[in-house]
């Protein structure tokens, strides 16, 4: 009988710590349930976060674009540099004034990631009345539109006189890609 409790009490025990060992790891799986649904919201949390940053990345990305293809669109093509003694002395002719130098006053070399750009600053004098030296300024502007830049003009109404000067933008050669 003796072997009998004691085989009984040792069942008990084994049994007692097979339940205690049971509840121990039931415990522990609650608090890894819990644990790991606290990790997906907060992974949800960071993947709405990041998502939303991404969504205002994008959209300063779309209005840098929006810039940047209004800036270049504000800058003319370029070709061949402007043609200034024909043209000048062509547009004189038909505004009936007396072209009386055009001198070159500088060159610069910019390069560019479209090849190299040349610019050439010009001064022009003119003789001849006021409204024809200004209607010949409107017409070598309008006729070098995309690569002549007015820098200075000067109106010297008592001397029948004017002078601008003039700056001009041109691909070099061949040299655009």
């Amino acid at each position: 009988m003796r072997i009998a409790i004691t085989g009984s009490v040792i069942a008990g025990m084994i049994n007692l710590i097979l339940v205690g060992a049971a509840f121990l790891r039931q415990s522990a799986s609650q608090d890894l349930d819990t644990e790991k649904a606290a990790l997906r919201e907060n992974i949800n949390s960071l993947e709405v976060i990041n998502q939303e940053r991404i969504d205002e990345l994008q959209d300063e990305l779309d209005e840098i674009r929006a810039e940047v293809e209004d800036l270049e669109a504000a800058f003319p093509e370029l070709g061949a540099p402007f043609a200034i003694y024909q043209q000048s002395l062509a547009i004189s002719r038909e505004n009936q004034v007396d072209l009386l130098t055009i001198s070159k006053q500088s060159t610069d070399i910019l390069e560019t990631y479209q090849g190299t750009i040349v610019e050439k600053q010009y001064a022009i004098g003119l003789a001849g009345a006021m409204e024809d030296c200004i209607r010949f300024i409107g017409d070598l502007e309008h006729a070098g539109r995309d690569t002549l830049s007015m820098k200075f003009i000067n109106l010297m109404p008592q001397d029948n006189r004017c002078s601008i000067e003039v700056s001009l933008l041109g691909f070099s050669g061949s040299n655009r890609e």
